[in-house]
């Protein structure tokens, strides 16, 4: 898409975004229960800050300069035949050398807060190791540049680009991809979290452990059940172990993750009176459900509670609202989609 054209495509995109608010989000299935509907105008609060979120990989471009390294979505989009018309990274956007022009687009949108991404790989090409002096410096500049329009910088420290040669040791089901994560953390804090008060650890890591080890739609492209399962209890660890990392770097930092969620209505009226006879679930095992992202997080009970341990101290969440679902109840406690 020209660059020049952007502001026209978000504003179409606002207003699609504004409409699907107020339809449902998928057709309904035969005797489906309709969601309930809103029962006031819900105002913004004062404070509240608009703003845009951007992945590295999807943007930044540059995949093999200034001693980048190799992720894992660099070899899996590289690979024929599994992204639509071969696209890759490789350019994207070019926001690695055009960020002043992005900038300049968040200021004209009188946009207050700006969510980007850290590339591992960029600081650390092999996943472990000395800083690659570089890449550090390239988000110094970005993070000051952000600064200085007067937009809050938001970063991610996960948006799905593990380092290559990580993923050949074993990936995120490897229990040592926690350990080298936290290195990596503590490296970045220790550059940037003198001016950035506001992180988060991992985008959606339900998604890219499920959608990249699960059924490999994804990088890295495995389809392996228990790799899945190893992967979320991994991912798990190396959260708390970043919070740590985080939190020794400056204690006054506020710390969290953003978890994509959406809203599940019955598909059917039994549906609805399976779920009512369901047993509750109280909010404080709501938030653990929703920190481990997933129904077993480990095949070791005692690993489960030292998941749980690391996470309790996490201090703030985000939240991405995909379209809804319905669903029907199974007698086994598993939901599936219509």
């Amino acid at each position: 898409m020209n660059r020049r054209s952007v502001l026209g495509s978000m504003a179409a995109l606002a207003g699609a975004a504004l409409g699907a608010l107020l339809r449902p989000a998928r057709s309904q299935p035969p005797n489906a229960t309709a969601p309930p509907a809103p029962q006031s105008v819900v105002e913004f609060p004062e404070g509240f800050l608009w703003g845009a979120a951007t992945a590295a990989y999807q943007v930044e471009g540059a995949w093999s300069e200034d001693g980048r390294g190799e992720s894992i979505w660099d070899r899996f989009a590289h690979q024929p035949g599994n992204i639509k018309n071969g696209d890759t990274g490789d350019i994207a956007c070019d926001s690695y050398h055009r960020y002043p022009d992005d900038i300049a687009l968040l200021k004209q949108l009188n946009l207050k807060s700006y969510r980007f991404s850290i590339a591992w790989p960029r600081i650390q090409p092999l996943g472990r190791g000395a800083a690659n002096l570089k890449g550090l410096d390239y988000y110094k500049r970005l993070t000051d540049a952000i600064l200085e329009a007067g937009i809050r910088p938001l970063p991610t420290l996960y948006h799905w680009d593990l380092p290559q040669p990580l993923e050949d040791a074993g990936g995120w089901p490897a229990r040592d991809t926690a350990a080298r994560f936290a290195e990596y953390v503590r490296i970045v804090a220790h550059a940037l979290g003198d001016r950035i008060p506001q992180w988060i650890i991992f985008n959606e890591p339900k998604t890219f452990t499920g959608v990249g080890y699960w059924n490999g739609r994804h990088a890295p492209g495995r389809r392996d059940w228990s790799a899945f399962l190893q992967a979320t209890h991994t991912v798990n660890l190396a959260q708390g172990e970043a919070f740590r990392a985080l939190k020794s770097a400056n204690g006054r930092l506020k710390v969290g993750s953003a978890f994509d969620v959406a809203p599940m209505f019955p598909a059917t009226p039994l549906s609805v009176c399976a779920s009512r006879t369901a047993s509750p679930v109280s909010p404080r095992d709501s938030a653990v459900v929703i920190k481990l992202h997933a129904v077993v997080p480990c095949h070791d009970s005692r690993r489960q509670d030292e998941s749980i341990r690391l996470l309790s101290n996490c201090c703030c969440s985000a939240a991405a609202f995909r379209d809804g679902t319905y669903t029907r109840f199974s007698p086994v406690g598993s939901v599936m989609g219509s």
